[in-house]
């Protein structure tokens, strides 16, 4: 079952959520459907969060840059490609 609900968003909401949507193929709501979603659904039902703790490393600050290391990871990637 399905409800409709009824928005009035910001212009600095609804424009990212439109370039989304586009940059995805999807209808605009599709993309805020699954936003909400993930909104709402109770954190101690993610099954990676069962993970958290388990392991130990010398790198602390994975949760703040991990965007860095991906990318770190890639670059090395690529050079070692090129050689």
């Amino acid at each position: 079952m399905s409800r409709t609900l009824t928005l009035h968003i910001p212009d600095e909401v609804y424009r990212p959520l439109r370039q989304r949507a586009r940059a995805e193929g999807r209808t605009m709501e599709e993309v805020a459907t699954d936003c909400l979603a993930a909104s709402v659904i109770p954190e101690d039902n993610d099954p990676l969060l069962k993970l958290a703790g388990v392991l130990s490393f010398a790198v602390t600050d994975v949760a703040n840059r991990h965007d860095d290391y991906v990318t770190d990871h890639l670059i090395k990637e690529l050079h070692e490609a090129e050689r």
